[in-house]
């Protein structure tokens, strides 16, 4: 993935700052008495510059975070239709059931997607990491039975949080399966989507959820019927009848006030928060396909980190962001730990960052912390952009 290039505004930053050290080599060498006597309040002013800058860049950081939170604190602009018990049929119904094993009453939720012409199942990352220890099954509601296929290769990702697993899907069961295709559009505030999906076995359509957060790792949107729809995780969200994303979680209002991921959203809150949808956008998903319908090499799918605009490192796809931590003179400041709103290229965003500020970012490499020996710690310097990284080991 190629890096960001240095907008004409840090162009002309850079050349002031060049052009500041100039003016002080001349006059060190015109005037060498004076400029000893000098040397001291140029460098403080320098430095005052440098500790005004990074604060300033610290708090547009958090304040373009705050614009994007907006959405989730007013109230609804359309009046929410109610759920409807069938899923919409074209040849057959869009969704389908993935299970431990035949007759299991151990559910979620799966659809398929056609791209490139190929058909490739999909569903939430935490329904397959839960089912694959057994013998996973796909299965079709039919009048008084269910028609199952098994299910022999998969792979799933947790790209960015994204939470997404992606399965092949046998010949025999493709006469039971109504593809879907990818939306083309670009996902924003205040749009709507249904969810189509199965709860506790039962079909469920749910229409008009309004879309509104829209970010890397997560769509958040808000839930009208405010209650837990068990099963749901694996759904297709769509917008027009096309894939905007997968439905992998709930959060009720309840749980918004406690959160770790949402405290940027209590500090601003004035009125009640909404329960939420959480729904992993599409293009999480491409990396998985590619990798296993088409043989690519699923490492060349990275996702990159930022301080500011200083580059930190590559997250591969089975990569896992655990923790992100502010520290000041060696003292630990504030620690988030990373969820929806998270922003890879932004890991600045949640704190108030003074000059010579570091942020630390623990990556496991497999995912989640039991499942590894040891975590990569990436230490970053705010005002120099150095990077240094060490392993570390994990707790078990």
């Amino acid at each position: 993935m190629a890096l960001a290039l240095p907008t004409k505004k840090h162009y002309h930053g850079g050349m002031r700052l060049l052009s500041y050290f100039v003016l002080l080599f001349i006059f060190t060498w015109a005037c060498p008495a004076q400029a000893q006597s000098l040397l001291p309040k140029v460098q403080r002013v320098l430095q005052a510059k440098a500790s005004a800058n990074i604060v300033a860049r610290s708090q547009q950081s958090k304040a373009l975070l705050f614009k994007k939170l907006g959405p989730l604190l007013q109230p609804t602009q359309i009046s929410p239709l109610p759920a409807q018990h069938f899923i919409p049929k074209r040849k057959n119904p869009i969704s389908f059931l993935v299970q431990t094993g035949p007759q299991s009453q151990n559910t979620a939720t799966a659809f398929a997607l056609n791209i490139r012409g190929t058909l490739v199942g999909v569903t939430a990352g935490h329904v397959m990491d839960n089912i694959q220890h057994e013998k996973p099954y796909m299965s079709f509601p039919r009048e008084n039975k269910h028609v199952e296929f098994p299910i022999t290769s998969w792979l799933i990702s947790n790209r960015q949080g994204s939470d997404v697993a992606v399965f092949k899907i046998p010949d025999q069961a493709r006469d039971y399966i109504e593809p879907l295709e990818i939306s083309s559009q670009e996902v924003k505030p205040w749009q709507t989507a249904s969810i189509a999906g199965y709860t506790n076995n039962s079909p469920i359509w749910l229409q008009n959820e309004e879309i509104l957060f829209v970010g890397h790792q997560r769509l958040l949107l808000r839930n009208t019927t405010r209650r837990a729809l068990f099963g749901m995780c694996g759904s297709p969200v769509m917008i027009d009848g096309k894939v905007a994303g997968l439905y992998v979680g709930y959060n009720p209002r309840e749980t918004l006030l406690s959160a770790a991921w949402a405290e940027p959203l209590r500090e601003i809150a004035t009125n009640e928060l909404p329960s939420l949808h959480q729904v992993a956008p599409v293009e999480h998903l491409i990396p998985l396909v590619e990798t296993l319908m088409f043989k690519e090499d699923i490492n060349s799918f990275g996702t990159i980190m930022k301080v500011f605009d200083f580059p930190v490192a590559i997250l591969k796809p089975q990569d896992r962001l655990f923790s992100i931590s502010h520290l000041r003179d060696g003292q630990l400041v504030k620690i988030v730990y990373p969820g929806p709103l998270t922003e890879p290229e932004h890991l600045e965003q949640f704190f108030d960052l003074q000059e010579n500020d570091e942020v630390f970012a623990t990556v496991f490499p497999k995912g989640y912390p039991f499942s590894n020996s040891f975590a990569t710690i990436y230490r970053v310097n705010v005002s120099t952009g150095e990077v240094k990284h060490f392993r570390h080991a994990a707790k078990r």
